[in-house]
C-alpha cells in the first residue's frame, strides 16, 4: 500500500540557510545525480542507487541530507515486503506571474529563487559531469553582465517571457511531431521511433550582486 503525502522540512528546522543549502546540493557527484534524477519523478534511494551504481547507504545519506535541509520534498512510503521504502522528489514549485510575485514576501521570493537556482545547478553540473558539454551536440553556454535603466529592464524581462513561451512552443510542436511518428509506426508494424535527447533550457535574468568593478566604468557601490 502506497502512501503519498508530499511533505518538506519546515525552514524553521532546518540544518542550514537557504543558500548554505543550495551550496551544500550541489557540492557532491551523489547529490548532483540524485537532484537530476528526482527533477524528473519521485524516487526512492533504493532506485538512485541502482541508477547510480552506488553503495545504498551512501545515497541514502546524501538523500536524508538533502531532506533536512529542505532542498527536496518526502513523496510518500511503499510497503516491499516487509521494508517501506521512502520516496522524494524536486520541491514541487508554481508558475508565478509577475502580479504573484509582487504580492509574495521577499522570504517566499528567495525560497523560489534558491530552489530554481538548484535545480539549474543540479542539471547542469550533472551534464558536464558526464560529458555532455564537449559531444557532438554543441551546448549554448554564454552569459553577461547588461548595465540597464529601467526600461532597459522591461526590455529584459519582456525578452525572457518571449523565449520562455517559443521554448514551450517548441515543447508541444516536438511532442505532436513524436506521437504522430508513433502512430504511424505502429500502423505500418514498425519499431516506433527513439524519444531523441532532452534539452535543458535556462533562462535567467537577475540584478547583479554588485555594480562592478570601478576600474572597467562601473561606479562604486555606496556605502551606508
Amino acid at each position: 500500500m502506497e502512501q503519498a503525502v508530499a511533505t518538506r522540512k519546515p525552514a524553521t528546522k532546518r540544518k542550514r540557510t537557504l543558500d548554505d543549502a543550495v551550496v551544500y546540493a550541489t557540492a557532491h557527484r551523489i547529490r548532483i545525480e540524485a537532484l537530476s534524477i528526482m527533477n524528473d519523478a519521485k524516487t526512492s534511494p533504493t532506485e538512485i542507487a541502482k541508477i547510480l551504481d552506488e553503495d545504498l547507504s551512501a545515497v541514502s545519506h546524501h538523500i536524508r541530507a538533502l531532506f533536512e535541509d529542505g532542498s527536496i520534498e518526502s513523496a510518500g512510503t511503499a510497503k516491499r515486503g516487509s521494508a517501506t521504502e521512502h520516496f522524494y522528489r524536486a520541491v514541487t514549485l508554481p508558475y508565478v506571474t509577475s502580479e504573484e510575485y509582487e504580492g509574495m514576501s521577499p522570504a517566499d521570493r528567495r525560497e523560489i529563487a534558491g530552489l530554481i537556482v538548484q535545480a539549474i545547478m543540479a542539471e547542469t553540473l550533472a551534464a558536464l559531469r558526464v560529458g555532455k558539454m564537449e559531444g557532438k551536440r554543441e551546448p549554448w553556454l554564454t552569459w553577461q553582465a547588461v548595465p540597464v535603466d529601467e526600461e532597459g529592464e522591461k526590455e529584459i524581462s519582456k525578452l525572457m517571457q518571449e523565449t520562455y513561451d517559443k521554448a514551450d512552443d517548441i515543447k508541444v510542436r516536438n511532442a505532436h511531431r513524436f506521437s504522430a511518428a508513433q502512430t504511424k509506426a505502429r500502423k505500418m508494424g514498425q519499431e516506433p521511433p527513439p524519444p531523441g535527447t532532452t534539452e535543458i533550457v535556462a533562462l535567467m535574468s537577475y540584478e547583479r550582486s554588485r555594480a562592478g568593478r570601478p576600474d572597467l566604468g562601473y561606479p562604486p557601490l555606496s556605502v551606508d
